[in-house]
């Protein structure tokens, strides 16, 4: 669960720092639409809302989980990150 910064507790509870990370395919923010139940849910599991995590259009917003995931390991040194740019939602060769 991302609201429950899973991701940040782990790598920290391992003592993980200066690490690789390769970010594979996933919904892409124009693919991840939700309404403003879902968005504030999100927004309580990132550091950086103002850094174009939540794009609004009408009524919906669109996520960028790659943006809240990297928010997240903020505090862990990256050495080096990695981005598979398919869009799981787009692409039939992956299910999301």
């Amino acid at each position: 669960n991302l609201n429950n910064k899973i991701l940040q507790k782990s790598l920290n509870s391992l003592g993980w720092k200066n690490i690789n990370v390769f970010w594979g395919p996933h919904i892409l923010q124009d693919s991840f639409e939700v309404q403003e139940d879902v968005k504030l849910l999100l927004e309580q599991s990132c550091f950086d809302t103002d850094n174009h995590i939540f794009k609004k259009i009408g009524e919906s917003y669109y996520i960028d989980l790659l943006k809240i995931v990297q928010s997240q390991i903020s505090s862990i040194h990256v050495k080096k990150q990695l981005f598979a740019t398919e869009d799981t939602l787009k692409n039939p060769k992956f299910h999301s």
